[in-house]
């Protein structure tokens, strides 16, 4: 009996042995540890800026939380060429895998093999993008704090320079990348272009007069463009806003007013309010902002209690 449980034993070692020396898988890629890509980069033109937004940079590529943003890059391309700006295929992601051929004629999935090819393209794209990229700013801590808007960063880029040489009409490709304390940068973001248009220069909000119930807003119109070329304004359309909210919401005019004032009908009686107007010349282009221009209408006067006489 005690033989039997020796010899037993015996033949278990090799198993356990043989087992642990299996053959081992293919070898993985260290985890990613940048912080995650912009993927909703947007721009839009502002008279002579270029606005890009996109949401604030919060997550690192393992999905935790980026703790440790440094700054914030941004690139610009251009006349970018075609490939440049050709819309990216979302990554595969690493579960997925690549059907080839087998022996006997059905599908043999090689798992990752997706994600690799995918990664592939992806690093491709950014040394071409790299190549034809300059970096147009370095968005410090700190004013990456002034540039933020709830949860999004606003960053304008002054196309002035571009006009001045002649090439503010040649299309522009944006992109934006994050960097970590340690220098770790995401991949590039989405790329976006525009082709800027020759806006007008702001007009200027002279005065805001209340009246009973209402606001007169007057201003003088922009006398020339931002190339510094005679203006041909369409109209304007004015905003507002009360100081208790954040941001301007939609134009007050659902039309463009064609002169240079504007009776405000929507107010309310010892509120703060705030305006800005902007001009649109015939192509659609909008001009900056005018400058703020802050007021308070006074308070409806109470009616006065009847009067009750006494013979």
């Amino acid at each position: 009996m005690t033989r039997k449980v020796f010899f037993v034993g015996f033949l278990i070692v090799p198993v356990v042995l043989a087992g642990a020396c299996g053959k081992k898988g293919d070898p993985q890629p260290p985890l990613p540890r940048g912080p995650r890509a912009v993927s909703d980069l947007a721009v839009e033109q502002e008279g002579d800026d270029a606005v890009l937004t996109f949401t604030f940079p919060d997550r690192l590529l393992t999905g935790g939380p980026l703790t440790d943003l440094s700054s914030i890059e941004v690139y610009r391309v251009i006349k970018p060429s075609a490939a440049l700006t050709e819309a990216r295929r979302p990554s595969a992601g690493p579960a997925s895998s690549v059907p080839i051929s087998g022996g006997t004629g059905g599908p043999i999935h090689l798992p990752g093999e997706g994600a690799r090819h995918e990664a592939t393209n992806e690093r491709l794209a950014e040394q071409a993008f790299y190549k034809e990229a300059k970096r147009a700013a370095v968005l410090s801590l700190s004013a990456i704090a002034e540039l933020t808007r709830g949860a999004s960063v606003v960053y304008r880029d002054p196309l002035s320079a571009l006009f001045a040489r002649g090439a503010g009409t040649d299309p522009i490709a944006y992109a934006v990348l994050s960097v970590r304390r340690n220098g770790e940068k995401s991949p590039v973001s989405n790329i976006v272009t525009l082709t800027p248009a020759v806006a007008p220069e702001a007009p200027t909000l002279t005065g805001a007069f209340p009246e009973e119930g209402r606001l007169c807003l007057e201003w003088l119109p922009p006398e020339r463009d931002v190339l510094g070329r005679p203006a041909s304004i369409a109209g304007y359309r004015v905003y507002r806003r009360s100081l208790s909210e954040d941001a301007y919401g939609p134009p007050v005019n659902a039309e463009p007013v064609k002169g240079t004032s504007f009776v405000d009908k929507g107010v309310v009686g010892g509120v703060a309010y705030r305006y800005f107007v902007r001009a649109y010349d015939y192509a659609g282009n909008r001009s900056p902002r005018s400058s703020e221009l802050g007021i308070v209408l006074a308070p409806v006067a109470a009616a006065a209690a009847p009067r009750t006489e006494t013979a």
